[in-house]
């Protein structure tokens, strides 16, 4: 028998009031007797299969078990957090870069039992480096915008490089890697490893220790310390960056200096105009910022009145077909007849 959760009592009658039908309590009006649709039962036993997958470290996203179930990513969200909530569920989450090593690295078979012994590299610490040069390239804006399978690729190409840099590996090229783990090569990996290098280079700056020339091409073999200090170096080169500017802009311009300001602060036309490419200004900043796009002059607005000469050429250049030039002849000896006798 059901039963009120509020008064105890087992007088439950049906309430049509509403567009959705429901159970309501005769005695105390409580009405904690919804009815739940079936999609919502479907998206529940979703949630259980999510949080269980959860619970086996199993990299399983909501959009996923959205997608199987064919329902609203937002509706299962709501149900799961609830769900956990309700059932005290403690279910550890993913973020991306660990989602996206984690899904593709087992395409690469580049073990001990795919490739020779000076080739091969343990799962464990090629993904724990990959997904570090991941983290660190999300906090230099490299990742924002950009296809996850690319910058996938380029992280576990440079994290292979990295954890034994002999010759072999360094002299590797993308293509051959690719080859070596039997995966394809995707088209803009080439442009996120260069932009990676680069952004190891900056921060191979500024390792105090290192007392050789540094260039991007020989900077993975620091990738290790980049990464254990890779906090205390970004400190470091964005500090050393904002000095250098200072150095090149005198104190005593105030054009100068308010060039260094970000464009929301700019307000004056002429201003803007040298805040355009703040983003090559600064030592980090989003590609769409680096690379943007250039603005379409403005043309100014035609005036139109709809008496303008038009020439025989530009008529012409209108008329196609035979037929369309005895059709403009015919119409021109009517309006011209049509004059004559109004004359």
């Amino acid at each position: 028998i059901m039963r009120c959760p509020g008064c105890g009592s087992s007088n439950i009658v049906d309430d049509d009031l509403y567009c959705q039908a429901q159970l309501v309590c005769a005695d105390c009006g409580s009405v904690t007797f919804l009815h739940v649709t079936l999609q919502r039962k479907e998206i529940l036993g979703g949630c259980c299969v999510l949080a269980s997958c959860r619970q086996q470290r199993w990299p399983i996203t909501v959009g996923t078990i959205s997608c199987l179930l064919n329902g609203d990513p937002a509706a299962v969200g709501e149900v799961y957090q609830e769900m956990i909530k309700v059932l005290n569920i403690q279910a550890p989450t993913f973020n991306k870069s660990t989602l996206y090593v984690y899904l593709s690295f087992y395409r690469y078979k580049v073990s001990l039992g795919h490739v020779p012994e000076e080739l091969a590299e343990d799962s464990k610490g090629l993904t724990k480096r990959a997904i570090a040069l991941v983290e660190l390239a999300a906090d230099s804006w490299i990742v924002t915008g950009r296809q996850p399978l690319p910058i996938m690729m380029a992280a576990v190409y440079l994290a292979w490089q990295s954890l034994k840099p002999n010759a072999q590996r360094l002299k590797m090229s993308l293509e051959k890697f690719c080859k070596l783990a039997k995966v394809q090569k995707s088209k803009t990996a080439g442009t996120r490893i260069t932009e990676m290098k680069g952004m190891l280079y900056k921060l191979g700056k500024e390792i105090p220790w290192y007392k050789e020339v540094l260039t991007p091409d020989n900077v993975v073999s620091l990738v290790g310390d980049i990464l254990q200090h890779r906090f205390s170096l970004l400190r470091r080169a964005l500090k050393s960056h904002e000095l250098s500017l200072l150095e090149k802009c005198p104190t005593s311009s105030s054009s100068e200096v308010s060039d260094l300001k970000s464009p929301s602060e700019e307000s004056n036309p002429q201003t803007q105009e040298l805040t355009q490419n703040w983003g090559k200004r600064v030592l980090f900043a989003p590609p769409c910022v680096v690379n943007a796009k250039r603005k379409r002059a403005e043309r100014p607005p035609l005036h139109v009145t709809g008496d303008e000469e038009i020439s025989d050429s530009e008529i012409e250049s209108y008329i196609r077909t035979p037929q369309e030039a005895r059709d403009f002849a015919m119409m021109q000896e009517k309006l011209f007849t049509s004059n004559n006798e109004s004359s």
